[in-house]
């Protein structure tokens, strides 16, 4: 098996995410000032190094307001007028948590030998651009009888 090789955080480093997720409410540039950072510090010379830690960080905060994001949407399905905003936004951590709408893209390829191939058109808007097409062209183009004047 691989050995994992775990990175050893600072102390700022660890208080800057710790306070990112909490006091600071997300603030990046508010948790780079509660952790004690020089204001002259590079807000990207903080994060750089942490963006594993940062993404693990993310999980688990979802991971552990999943539950009332969920208990919220279902309270809205009570109200007589829900808050659009506030829905989309739930919806949104639920698809974060992988409990919301599932998309799946239905995608067939048929590649001949020679490794081209084509794209296959919109049919219908083809249809539909081709007979414009043909309409404005039988309009633009001369009649022979006027040609030959």
């Amino acid at each position: 098996m691989k050995e994992e090789k775990t990175k050893e955080l600072t102390i700022q480093q660890t208080k800057f995410l710790e306070v990112l997720f909490n006091e600071a409410g997300g603030d990046y540039r508010k948790a780079k000032d509660l952790a004690g950072y020089s204001s002259e510090t590079p807000l990207s010379s903080v994060t750089k190094n942490l963006k594993e830690d940062i993404l693990k960080y993310m999980q688990e905060f979802v991971l552990i307001n999943g539950p009332k994001a969920l208990f919220t949407l279902i309270r809205q399905l009570d109200v007589d007028q829900p808050n659009a905003n506030k829905l989309k936004t739930i919806d949104m951590i639920l698809n974060r948590m992988g409990m919301g709408e599932k998309k799946e893209a239905d995608i067939k390829l048929d590649i001949p030998e020679g490794g081209i191939f084509i794209l296959p058109a919109k049919e219908a808007q083809v249809f539909e651009r081709i007979a414009k097409a043909n309409e404005t062209k039988e309009i633009q183009e001369p009649t022979s009888e006027a040609k030959e004047d």
